[in-house]
């Protein structure tokens, strides 16, 4: 099968017996986005020939279904990163892509296109480049001629390497594209469809936090020498695995800070995404780490913390993905205009608990105190044993009463159909809890969030909550009288409240509005020095500490 270059007008007339087209490659016109093919985001011809037609699609990223299915499978996964930060890494699908994007992210540069005959031999290469909408085929510029057969066209972006007719994709190099298509060209058919495909799986690094972005945030991202770093074709655009190469390689990524805001009454949400790095299909993220260079964050740096992408799984040709951070502080504090944050962000603002459950959109959140009521005056849960109109029969489910709330500011909860928390003779220490508002504002703190509930005396449950995930205690089982929390653990503790100007758990606390249903010792409180929770009659005087919900 000829093929012959006619640039002058002697050499067409000796030729003109014999059937040929004439393929002129010359402006691609197209609008260049992320797009699909049915959306017309094409580069054609711009000119109208004789000659063959050429259009070339751009696939969208996930529309692998294998992706999709295998995110659909992953868990979260919660790393400590140290100083008081945890890590919530997870990995989500990007959804098809229907907007436009930037040229150069795209499409930009230079493109190659090759031509080979039905056996294989590369007869033409063309190159070109992306000049505004157009992308112009410039070496060489005359028309070519083919006579009607079959043949192969191979089309790359300039990210795909040839040496010596040997096609390479590089991993960490910027979404690069193949498309192959075997046409037979004929008088009555001479259109040729390439669809450009990605040969690797794009990841980006979401940071998400919490009323507080962070600052000059960078990483490494490195993929050790077990993971693909050159995936090899042949000149006819199939994979040629003796080409493959496994090394290690190594990106950076930088936060930016213009991110998108989430605002609440309690809490604002971050969202600030790198831009996308390339892997090869087959990368492993259990051999990706991902390591900060620089950045604080809530008051403390970042530099040098790092952990394992083991949630990505193993990567897919034409994924994209996003790798969701959402970095914590360990601990939070509810403040006086009813948000959340770290102390090394409160600003003007003025802490009056705790983080103990966060808020979310279909459960309160829940705070303790820094300070005890009244100084740590002693008080009585009430003047009578026959108080609550529910009663726990025994410690197991006693744990799970988490209705202090209820108890407290409830008629309903209460046999006589009184509010305890506003009968100060009957239940002072419901008295003293749910009045803890005026102990704040004489202090000079006016609590001004309407998220804020009124204080209360605690349940079981709301207490053994602050202990798991404030105090870090959790025993093999919850016991009456056995120490449940160490020293250490105490200290710990103590330290959230004093560090933000609160007091220690004095050596009794009121527990409990929890009620045993029988018996001596209806009622529970905690015992500090003797790490211990137990049980005591309704008259003992104890310390109030007031928990709230927001």
């Amino acid at each position: 099968m000829a093929i012959s270059l006619h640039q002058q007008k002697n050499s067409l007339k000796e030729n003109n017996k014999m059937k040929h087209l004439f393929f002129y490659i010359a402006a691609f016109l197209g609008m260049l986005s992320l797009g699909s093919c049915s959306n017309n985001n094409d580069i054609t011809n711009d000119t109208a020939t004789t000659g063959v037609d050429v259009t070339l699609n751009f696939e969208d990223y996930n529309t692998t279904n294998t992706t999709r299915s295998f995110i659909n499978n992953v868990q979260k996964e919660v790393v400590d990163l140290g100083d008081g930060l945890t890590a919530e890494v997870s990995i989500s699908n990007d959804n098809k892509e229907v907007k436009p994007a930037t040229r150069a992210t795209l499409q930009g540069g230079t493109y190659y296109l090759y031509i080979l005959d039905n056996a294989g031999a590369l007869l033409h290469k063309y190159t070109g480049t992306l000049s505004g909408n157009k992308i112009t085929w410039t070496s060489p510029k005359s028309k070519i001629s083919l006579t009607n057969g079959t043949y192969t066209f191979v089309c790359t972006n300039d990210v795909v390497t040839n040496a010596n007719n040997a096609l390479q994709v590089l991993a960490r190099t910027n979404n690069p594209l193949i498309g192959v298509t075997t046409k037979t060209i004929s008088d009555a058919d001479a259109k040729v469809v390439l669809s450009m495909k990605h040969q690797s799986a794009r990841v980006r690094y979401n940071i998400v936090s919490y009323t507080n972005e962070g600052s000059g945030i960078t990483a490494d991202i490195v993929a050790d020498a077990s993971q693909p770093q050159t995936n090899g074709f042949s000149i006819n655009g199939t994979a040629n695995t003796a080409q493959d190469i496994n090394a290690s390689t190594t990106a950076s990524a930088t936060i930016p800070t213009s991110g998108t805001v989430v605002d609440s009454p309690y809490k604002k949400e971050y969202n600030n995404a790198s831009a996308y790095e390339y892997f090869l299909p087959g990368t492993a993220g259990s051999g990706v780490k991902l390591t900060f260079t620089a950045g604080t964050i809530y008051g403390k740096t970042l530099t040098g913390k790092s952990f394992t992408l083991t949630s990505l799984g193993s990567l897919v040709r034409n994924g994209s993905y996003t790798v969701d951070i959402k970095i914590k502080p360990s601990l939070l504090y509810l403040y006086d205009d009813g948000t959340i944050g770290t102390l090394a962000d409160k600003g003007n603002r003025k802490p009056i608990g705790a983080v103990v459950e966060e808020k979310t959109t279909t459960k309160q959140g829940l705070a303790i105190a820094l300070k005890n009521a009244q100084n740590g005056t002693t008080y009585q849960w009430s003047n009578s044993d026959d108080l609550n109109n529910d009663a726990w029969i025994d410690w197991e489910h006693a744990q799970v009463d988490y209705d202090g709330y209820e108890y407290t500011w409830n008629a309903s909860r209460t046999n006589d159909g009184s509010i305890k928390g506003n009968e100060q003779v009957k239940f002072p220490a419901f008295y003293i809890a749910g009045h803890y508002n005026e102990e704040l504002t004489a202090a000079g703190i006016n609590v001004t969030g309407t998220n804020v509930s009124k204080w209360f005396l605690p349940a079981v449950g709301n207490w053994i909550s602050a202990l798991k995930v404030l105090g870090k205690v959790n025993p093999p089982q919850w016991e009456m009288y056995h120490h449940l929390i160490t020293d250490d653990q105490l200290v710990a503790f103590n330290k959230i409240f004093t560090d933000a100007g609160g007091d220690d758990i004095p050596n009794r606390l009121k527990l409990s509005t929890t009620m045993l249903e029988r018996g001596y010792g209806k009622l529970y409180y905690i015992q500090s020095w003797g790490r211990t929770i137990q049980r005591a009659h309704y008259n003992y005087q104890d310390a109030i500490r007031p928990f709230c919900h927001f």
